[in-house]
């Protein structure tokens, strides 16, 4: 059965030395591998702001887009650890990009996981003029047109790209995935039906009112109790 989502965590490169007593004694620095206005940027400022206060120094946003997101992983691993420089991310760069990206400046043994802030649970999703009113004539469709229908993800071997080529392959239907640098940035396509359908998390479709076809989950959820899981 596919994963019913991916794990968001709080990232530092590990220290061999303890923070001193009075760290944190300037800003810290929190990486987000994804471009500004998508959900995960959106919630690493939301937790920076609060964390703010609580540690009485400011924690300044970095986007670092890019590279199946080790781009920003790469930046987290060569920044000093010291602990001013963390990573908000999804567990991606570490536990998907190792196994299929040959000499990466990092590795899981570099990284340190702080604590996990949040869980994404992705939807088969289409525009609100889709023709495509469930998620069985999305089958038929596309097992009648092979190819035809595309999809956006948030990029090449991302827990979405990994999760609709799973559900394509079981389905027995054939779908051609559309990459962006995020998820918001395929919004605009989905929505004028330049692309037929997303994997697409919960903030994604209540935001831009998308229709769910079927969510990636074991059990159905409270939000969209009508919607059927892909299970």
């Amino acid at each position: 059965m596919l994963r019913a989502a991916v794990l968001g965590v709080v990232l530092a490169l590990a220290a061999t030395a303890a923070c001193p007593q009075d760290y944190p004694a300037r800003p810290i620095q929190m990486l987000v591998p994804f471009p500004p206005g998508g959900i995960v940027d959106i919630m690493a400022r939301g937790f920076a702001q609060p964390l703010d206060a609580r540690l009485g120094q400011r924690v300044l946003v970095v986007n670092r887009p890019g590279g199946g997101l080790t781009i920003g992983m790469v930046g987290l691993a060569q920044a000093p650890a010291d602990g001013y420089t963390v990573l908000y991310s999804p567990v991606t760069p570490i536990t998907i990009q190792p196994h299929r990206m040959k000499n990466l400046a990092y590795s899981r043994e570099t990284i340190v996981p702080i604590c996990q802030t949040f869980e994404n649970v992705f939807y088969v999703a289409v525009g609100p003029k889709s023709q495509f009113q469930d998620f069985q004539s999305l089958v038929a469709y596309a097992k009648a047109n092979p190819g035809k229908l595309r999809y956006v993800t948030p990029g090449v071997a991302s827990s979405p790209h990994l999760a609709g080529a799973e559900l394509w392959r079981k389905a027995g239907v054939d779908l051609t995935d559309v990459p962006y640098a995020g998820e918001a940035s395929g919004f605009p396509h989905l929505l004028t039906g330049e692309v037929d359908l997303g994997i697409i998390t919960t903030s994604g479709v209540a935001s831009q009112k998308l229709r769910p076809l079927a969510v990636f989950a074991g059990e159905r959820v409270k939000r969209y109790p009508v919607v059927p899981t892909v299970a």
